[in-house]
C-alpha cells in the first residue's frame, strides 16, 4: 500500500481544509513497485489530481475515509505500507450540516487533532514493514534527520525532506535508516530508492509465493 496527497476535513456540507500536497511522489513510488512486479494499490487523497499511469488507485475523499481504508487495508495484511500522503494534523471540531452561510464579518474555527493513521496502521499491520515520511520546513539537515529518526523505532526506513529542497517535480529527500543516511535527488530515484529498500526486505518466500 502507497498512501499519498492530501486527506481534507470538512468545514460544513460545502467546505473543506485540504493541504497543497498533491501526492505526485506517491504515484511514482506505486508506479515503480508495480512496473517491478509488485501488487502495489496507490490510496490517493483527493486533490484533484489523478496519475495517468496504469495502477491500481483508490481514492480517499476524506479524513476520515482515508483513516479508515488505511487501517482496514493493514488488518486485511500487507507486506509494507509506505506512507507520503500529507495527512492533516486538525480538524475542525464541529462540522455544519449543509452549508454556512457566507458574508460574516468572520467565521471562527475550533480545531482538534486527528489520529495518528500512521500508528494506526502499524498497531494494525502485525508484521507489515513500514516507511514513513518526515516534511519540516526552515531546519537544517542535522535537525531533519534527528526528527526523522525517532520513526525508526518502527519504521525501516524514514524519507525526510525539507521544504527549501521540494521545487515541483524536483526534490531532494534523506533515506534515513538505522544504518546511515543516504541523499536522493529526483522524484524517479526516491522511488527507486524506496523500492530497492522494500526489496532489501523480501525473503526467498516472499519470491517463492509472488512468482505462484
Amino acid at each position: 500500500l502507497v498512501t499519498a496527497g492530501p486527506t481534507p476535513v470538512p468545514i460544513d456540507g460545502v467546505r473543506r481544509i485540504v493541504n497543497r500536497f498533491r501526492g505526485r511522489l506517491g504515484a511514482d513510488i506505486a508506479e515503480e513497485l508495480t512496473w517491478r512486479g509488485a501488487d502495489a494499490e496507490l490510496l490517493l487523497g483527493d486533490g484533484a489530481w489523478r496519475p495517468l499511469a496504469p495502477m491500481r488507485l483508490s481514492i480517499a475523499r476524506t479524513y476520515n475515509e482515508y483513516r479508515d481504508m488505511v487501517v482496514a487495508r493493514a488488518e486485511q495484511g500487507l507486506f509494507a505500507g509506505i506512507f507520503s500522503a500529507g495527512v492533516a494534523d486538525y480538524r475542525p471540531k464541529q462540522v455544519v450540516d449543509g452549508k454556512i452561510v457566507s458574508g460574516s464579518a468572520e467565521l471562527p474555527l475550533l480545531l482538534e487533532p486527528t489520529e495518528k493513521v500512521i500508528d494506526m496502521a502499524m498497531d494494525a499491520g502485525g508484521a507489515m514493514h513500514t516507511v514513513a515520511f518526515k516534511y519540516l520546513e526552515n531546519v537544517s539537515e542535522e535537525e531533519l534527520i534527528r526528527v526523522a529518526s525517532k520513526r525508526l523505532d518502527r519504521a525501516s526506513l524514514v524519507v525526510a525532506t525539507r521544504g527549501e529542497d521540494t521545487k515541483g517535480r524536483e526534490q531532494r529527500a534523506l533515506m534515513v535508516r538505522r544504518d546511515g543516511v543516504t541523499p536522493v535527488a529526483g522524484k524517479a530515484r526516491i522511488a527507486s530508492a524506496i523500492a530497492d529498500h522494500l526489496e532489501t526486505l523480501t525473503t526467498p518466500e516472499d519470491t517463492r509465493l509472488a512468482a505462484e
